[in-house]
């Protein structure tokens, strides 16, 4: 506790007591966050708190403390660990602190390496690869490959790394060791997928359609926003806050396409976009750091964006077309995947369109994990478990967006207990520990159960 002085005062002598407390919310190093809730609530709130233990004196002693400082014990449930109400609906983000005395003593969770196979990895049972189309339609088009691997423990990973990809037709498609293919012309191709892991070596075949390898079109709806977005140009700390930057304002998140693309093609006479000689355009000048630029360089010249941003001012910087099928929604896969620490699952995004097909926009869409203590996300959506706990994973593509769910359970040294439910809400309660490897407590008594319904709902004891 001595190492940790910035925890408040009431939460130190709640895990004196005992309690076992997880990580708020709101840390306290982010005071901006913190003074917000106590601004519009008057309350300060302490998030997932394991009850007071049974008959414990000293326990009532840091419950007043709890009281007397506003505090609210958030979520009761009767089988003794109160959970946030949003880890019923699936979401419990932070690290366990400490369970007891014992426990707060053992050294913070940290980042494993991936054991290899001849350690102990359970055997593979079967291999299933993830293609959201076999059609890849146009010039800048592309398709992410997911090898998914089930195993005797009824775990599935990813296997993606693991996996060695083969085109039988390199002139029409080629298959890249990070899984993603490229067209290269029209045709068909067939993509042989060998992968090792849990000692075995499994063989899959896939075939593939390349088709419209002469449409190079670029629109700035379809193509040139989702990548602004995706380099974070018009995020607040770029071109996206109030007042812009440099003189060049975005709007926020891409709020305001229109003005946005005034912004870009019209404002300052113009002289953002050089449709007679593209590469000389100011913009791809300073995103490829051509020109001096205070943000690091977003592109690189030669790569599929950058030729995909100046064939697009070749093209005349135009809007959109109206012709072309209208967005309906983006999908992620896998909605929910449970990883250990310093494993990692690549998410995989598609679009589907108002004509019913179907587009992989991984590399366009943009990637926001909501507790980077639990799970770290590159930008090209491959995730990484960090610490114990839940993590939601916001996917983003032209304002569409979608939830993935990345679970670091602990590790339990004795199979997860039998806990018979009382209600609904026990077995959503249960069902979420038992993914988090999180073993409850006991059933609290009547009179421990009326103490904490008091205190999670108006804040205060029950009446003696």
């Amino acid at each position: 506790e001595a190492a940790q002085p910035h925890r408040p005062k009431v939460v130190q002598l709640l895990q004196r007591q005992g309690l076992v407390v997880w990580q708020p919310l709101c840390a306290e190093s982010d005071k901006s966050r913190a003074n917000s809730l106590t601004t519009r609530r008057g309350i300060r709130i302490i998030t997932r708190m394991v009850p007071v233990p049974q008959s414990s004196v000293s326990g009532w002693v840091g419950i007043r403390e709890a009281a007397a400082s506003k505090a609210v014990l958030v979520g009761v449930s009767r089988i003794a660990i109160p959970v946030l109400a949003l880890a019923i609906a699936g979401f419990i983000p932070g690290q366990v602190l400490g369970s007891t005395k014992a426990a707060r003593k053992k050294q913070p969770v940290t980042p494993q390496k991936a054991t290899p196979e001849s350690a102990g990895q359970p055997k593979l049972e079967s291999v299933r690869v993830v293609l959201m189309s076999p059609v890849i339609s146009g010039k800048w088009s592309s398709q992410t490959f997911l090898v998914m691997g089930r195993f005797a423990d009824g775990t599935e990973q990813d296997l993606t790394s693991k996996a060695a990809f083969a085109s039988d037709n390199p002139r029409v498609a080629v298959v890249g060791g990070d899984g993603i293919l490229k067209p290269v012309a029209d045709g068909a191709a067939l993509i042989s997928i060998i992968t090792k892991a849990g000692g075995s070596t499994t063989r899959t075949e896939v075939r593939v359609q390349v088709k419209d390898m002469n449409d190079d079109s670029v629109y700035f709806v379809r193509d040139v926003m989702p990548l602004i977005s995706k380099l974070g140009c018009n995020q607040a700390r770029c071109h996206g806050s109030l007042k812009g930057e440099g003189g060049f304002r975005l709007s926020f998140f891409g709020a305001e396409p229109e003005n946005d693309y005034d912004e870009l093609t019209k404002a300052a006479e113009g002289r953002r976009v050089n449709p007679v000689e593209p590469a000389k355009s100011l913009f791809l000048l300073k995103a490829t750091d051509g020109v001096a630029h205070q943000k690091q360089a977003g592109i690189q010249v030669g790569s599929a964006e950058y030729n995909m941003l100046a064939g697009w001012v070749a093209q005349g910087s135009r809007w959109a077309d109206e012709k072309q099928p209208k967005l309906v929604s983006v999908t992620v896969f896998p909605k929910e995947q449970s990883l250990q620490p310093g494993a990692s699952q690549q998410l995989l995004v598609t679009a589907t369109f108002s004509d019913g097909t179907r587009q992989d926009v991984t590399r366009l869409a943009t990637f926001q994990p909501i507790e980077t203590k639990v799970a770290a996300v590159e930008g090209n959506g491959k995730v990484r478990g960090e610490g114990h706990g839940e993590c939601a994973v916001i996917v983003t593509y032209r304002r569409q967006t979608d939830v993935a769910r990345i679970l670091v359970p602990q590790s339990l040294p004795a199979p997860f207990p039998a806990v018979e439910a009382c209600n609904k809400i026990d077995e959503l309660v249960l069902a979420k520990l038992r993914k988090l490897g999180i073993p409850p407590a006991g059933v609290c008594t009547d009179g421990d159960f009326i103490r904490r319904v008091f205190l999670d709902t108006i804040g205060t004891l029950p009446t003696p």
